[in-house]
């Protein structure tokens, strides 16, 4: 009988939720276009309006303040392209490549950038934000946690003084959605990122919230959907089923966290006890996320070794794991140039088990103890 996989890589992407991969699929049978004006265009209508107003009222937010976008990549750069030309950005070495991406793309227009550093815990400080603040600061964009380390970002703070300043603040909030408490608009950004797959959803499908949609500028034209802010027909089956995935996913929180965190624990005890290992997560960080190096041992050498054994984990990021590039983030983190190169990450999910950690354990002990012994 084979074995079965052990999934250990949920800050790249989620399994879709069984309850919701059941109840979606009637939705592909809406056949109407939500922007027409017949029976069929109504209902399709109908349940884009119900998604929205669900997912609003489950994160403390207007209806109207939500529009969905094909991904958080998408509405992250919405928002750096919304930035006029000639402004200026504060960020942090930390981002996510969609952000750091757009952000180099506004440069060309006169967007200027500053960056501001981590400590080694991957926390940015808030003073440091404050002194970054000059006349022309246009937009802070900060990621809410990080998805290779999961560190978590003091955003409630840094929001005060973005609204102190008259900046806009915008958070990428995709890897805190389900794993940590919610800030409304009151205590938070002034524009969040959210994206389904993340959440036990479909692929294909995110929101971007908005406090102020006058101060949002479209990268899509055409029709007036989504407030005239992100044109073309919306996935109605798409919508509906990341509405149950933002439902299901707050619902199962604080549950799926303690049990995770144990589980979280329990591993970095037996880790910390080989020799040379450095653990790159906060103990404070996202309850589901671990970030190891091993020195002398390359964390692609990690990630293949576990693979052949029936065992998914990354190096980081999946949006750059095809590249030969060391982790930004862990380089930013001012540690030694080898836990940088043999740093990877574990994300746990809401079906990990203790036999699967168990597993990643004694598959992990034995490709260390094999590459250090030359064997």
């Amino acid at each position: 009988m084979a074995v079965s996989r052990v999934y250990l890589d949920h800050n790249a992407t989620t399994p879709l939720h069984p309850e919701i991969a059941k109840k979606w699929r009637k939705y592909w049978d809406v056949m109407g276009n939500p922007s027409s004006l017949h029976a069929e265009g109504r209902e399709a209508r109908n349940a884009l309006d119900t998604a929205r107003e669900r997912i609003a009222g489950v994160l403390g937010i207007p209806r109207r303040a939500l529009i969905f976008v094909g991904s958080g990549s998408e509405a992250n750069s919405q928002v750096v392209q919304s930035v006029p030309d000639g402004g200026h950005v504060i960020t942090s070495t930390i981002e996510h490549s969609c952000v750091r991406n757009a952000l180099r793309a506004a440069g060309r227009r006169g967007v200027t950038v500053t960056e501001v550093p981590v400590n080694s815990h991957g926390s940015v400080s808030v003073d440091a934000v404050r002194d970054a603040i000059r006349p022309d600061t246009r937009l802070i964009t900060i990621m809410s946690a990080n998805n290779e380390t999961g560190s978590i970002q003091p955003i409630a703070d840094i929001s005060t003084i973005a609204r102190e300043s008259g900046v806009l603040m915008h958070t990428d909030a995709v890897q805190a959605l389900g794993k940590l408490p919610f800030l409304s608009f009151d205590s938070g950004a002034d524009l969040m990122t959210i994206s389904g797959h993340k959440v036990y959803g479909p692929k294909g499908i995110a929101a971007l919230l908005i406090r102020d949609i006058d101060r949002l500028t479209p990268i899509i034209f055409g029709g007036p959907q989504e407030h005239a802010l992100r044109a073309g027909t919306e996935a109605v089956p798409l919508a509906v089923a990341f509405a149950d995935a933002v439902v299901l996913a707050e619902a199962e929180r604080e549950a799926l966290g303690a049990r995770l965190l144990a589980l979280k624990n329990r591993f970095l005890e037996s880790i910390r006890a080989v020799v040379d290992v450095e653990v790159n997560s906060p103990e404070d960080g996202l309850f589901n996320t671990i970030n190891v190096s091993v020195k002398g041992i390359p964390g692609e050498a990690i990630v293949r070794g576990l693979d052949l054994q029936g065992i998914s984990i990354s190096t980081g990021s999946a949006c750059s794991t095809g590249s030969v590039e060391p982790s930004h983030v862990i380089a930013a983190l001012g540690k030694p140039a080898w836990v940088t190169a043999g740093a990877f990450r574990i994300s746990m999910g809401r079906l990990t088990t203790v036999d699967d950690m168990d597993r990643l354990q004694s598959a992990l002990g034995g490709i260390i103890l094999r590459i250090r012994g030359g064997v």
